[in-house]
């Protein structure tokens, strides 16, 4: 299991939690555009730790923050035109595209 905390530095950057600042990142982003509340992102925050879990150790917090704030703007989008939520199965497709899509960087 992929340890989401103390990832890319020392003290108190050690403590950050990479999923939940690329959520709240992507939630900033789509806001602009969407009338939302963040709380109607925490079903897809769930099932994209759930994935999230699957990355080996090496993935680093700029990919885990890049990726959660991708799926929750794809989220927020799909919550402001009445779509269906991201289903776990989609989020983990989206993942190893990226991982393959960003290879080396990702380790980064």
């Amino acid at each position: 299991m992929l340890d989401l905390k103390g990832q890319g530095g020392a003290g108190a950057e050690a403590q950050k939690d990479p999923v939940s600042e690329g959520m709240h990142a992507g939630f900033s982003i789509a806001s602009e555009h969407f009338a939302l509340e963040f709380s109607q992102l925490e079903q897809a925050e769930s099932r994209l730790r759930e994935v999230i879990n699957l990355l080996d150790k090496s993935s680093s917090g700029r990919f885990i923050f890049l990726f959660s704030q991708m799926v929750a703007i794809a989220e927020a989008s799909r919550i402001a035109n009445d779509e269906p939520a991201l289903e776990y199965d989609q989020i983990k497709e989206y993942l190893q595209e990226s991982v393959s899509f960003f290879n080396s960087w990702r380790h980064l």
